[in-house]
């Protein structure tokens, strides 16, 4: 089964497993992308219902 996170979860689970350099589009088309020091971007707009899917995640 595919993993599902929301936003707080997501960070959290990118910094654990050190998965810089990726991006995950969430299921409504929210885009977030992770990049080295902790350094993170996101385009549009997030709330505690975005969910993003591991299965999802693009290397950069």
């Amino acid at each position: 089964m595919d993993r599902e996170f929301n936003m707080p979860q997501l960070i959290q689970y990118v910094w654990d497993n050190d998965l810089y350099d990726t991006r995950f589009t969430s299921t409504d088309g929210i885009v977030i992308e992770f990049f080295e020091d902790d350094d993170w971007d996101m385009y549009g707009n997030c709330d505690k219902n975005t969910i993003f899917r591991l299965s999802k995640m693009e290397r950069l």
